[in-house]
C-alpha cells in the first residue's frame, strides 16, 4: 500500500515538472517584463544608482537621486 502511494507522489510530481517545463511559468514572463520595465539611472552628483522611475530628473535633463541633490548641483552650478 505505501508503494502505490510513494508511486502516485513521484508520477504526480514528474508530471508537474514537466507541464511547467513545456508551458512556459508566467513567473518567469513577469520577470522578464520587471527586468525591461527597470531601468536603472546614476545620479549625477553622487554616482549612486537608483531606478528611473524612482529619480528625479532636473532642468538640465539629468538624474538625481533625491531633490537634495538636484538642488546641490543647481546651486554649484550657478555658483
Amino acid at each position: 500500500m505505501v508503494r502505490i502511494i510513494l508511486v502516485c507522489a513521484v508520477a504526480w510530481i514528474l508530471l508537474r515538472l514537466v507541464y511547467r517545463l513545456f508551458s512556459g511559468s508566467p513567473q518567469t514572463d513577469v520577470r522578464a517584463q520587471d527586468k525591461q520595465a527597470s531601468k536603472m539611472v546614476r545620479c549625477a552628483c553622487c554616482d549612486l544608482y537608483t531606478l528611473q522611475e524612482d529619480a528625479i530628473r532636473g532642468p538640465d535633463n539629468k538624474f538625481y537621486c533625491s531633490e537634495e541633490h538636484r538642488e546641490a548641483a543647481m546651486i554649484n552650478k550657478d555658483g
